[in-house]
């Protein structure tokens, strides 16, 4: 199996992982810790990692575009909020953003270089675009704890932590479906050792300190007071059920989350999307769904389904539309 050899100069980039939404809980603790003098490995870093979190997400959209596997897709959807919580330090710190939104299109050199290397041998084999995925997070994992050595700032410490996390997360899927290639991957980064400590351990959920320690964020401060957060993911069931001509839709996120909320008939034929990868923050949210079909049609009464996915977990109840 090809491998890609990266010089010295590459070490520090493509830094990935799952987390949050711009108004995040753990977002809005960060943002609200104290601003810190920063020195140059941070300055540094936030401007390298805004883009690196970018690159993560073209070149997984590339090769969604490419093989057509969810995986792909599903771990673009959490760089786009990898590269957010980013811009949300650069933000706080009024530094320049390096970001240019165009897919594929970077304002560093090395790294606009390196995208069109990832996606040319990702597109050469499905076994090899799975290889990119695993060699992407093998280099994450060890290029944020190089700047986790150098980092004292208590905001930047708790990102970083929770991106490394989150790299962490994304190893274990793509080494699960690169075994199902046949193949076995071997470091290029960290230590095998590292490596097999990850994979063997269970997905990690949830938000994590300066120290990488686990967190429960229950409640957070607006200018309404403090607001207890959802512990998990929940769906009530609609209101009115059964009803005519519309009903509410109401569900809890714990975390801030892409969602979609798709109404389906008794067949499984898709009758209406009412959400579709949509940013929420955590909290309780709703949708109302008239009776209408995608055209804007009225559907017919009977059984329908609704289905709700936050990218990690998806619920799906039944209701009824009478006429």
């Amino acid at each position: 199996m090809k491998k890609i050899t990266l010089t010295i100069g590459l070490l520090l980039i493509l830094v990935v992982g799952l987390f949050a939404q711009t108004d995040d809980p753990l977002n809005d603790y960060i943002f609200n810790l104290p601003m810190e003098e920063l020195n140059e490995h941070e300055l540094h870093s936030l401007k390298q990692m805004r883009e690196e979190e970018k690159l993560a997400r073209d070149v997984y959209l590339a090769l969604y575009d490419k093989w057509n596997m969810n995986i792909f897709n599903n771990i673009a959807k959490s760089e786009q909020a990898h590269t957010d919580m980013v811009a949300l330090i650069i933000e706080k710190y009024s530094l320049d953003d390096p970001f240019i939104d165009e897919l594929g299109v970077f304002a560093d050199s090395t790294l606009q270089e390196l995208y069109f290397t990832l996606v040319e041998i990702g597109n050469e084999s499905l076994a090899q675009a799975v290889f990119i995925g695993c060699t992407i997070e093998d280099l994450d994992i060890y290029d944020l704890k190089e700047f986790l050595v150098d980092t004292d700032n208590q905001d930047i410490r708790m990102v970083y932590q929770n991106l490394l996390k989150g790299s962490r997360n994304h190893a274990r899927s793509f080494n699960g479906q690169y075994a199902v290639q046949g193949e076995t991957y071997v470091t290029q980064f960290i230590t095998a050792a590292e490596w097999e400590q990850i994979i063997s351990s269970p997905s990690e959920q949830g938000a994590v300190d300066v120290d990488g320690n686990p967190i429960t964020l229950t409640s957070v401060e607006n200018a309404g007071g403090i607001v207890e957060l959802p512990t998990k993911f929940i769906a009530a069931q609609n209101y009115p059920n059964p009803f005519n001509p519309q009903t509410t839709i109401r569900f809890d996120l714990p975390y801030a989350a892409n969602v979609s909320v798709k109404i389906y008939d008794v067949r499984g034929k898709m009758v209406k999307t009412l959400a579709s990868n949509q940013g929420l923050s955590a909290g309780s949210h709703s949708v109302i769904w008239n009776g209408t079909d995608e055209s804007e049609n009225l559907v017919s009464s009977g059984v329908y389904l609704y289905r709700i996915e936050n990218g990690v977990e998806s619920i799906t109840n039944q209701m009824m539309l009478i006429k």
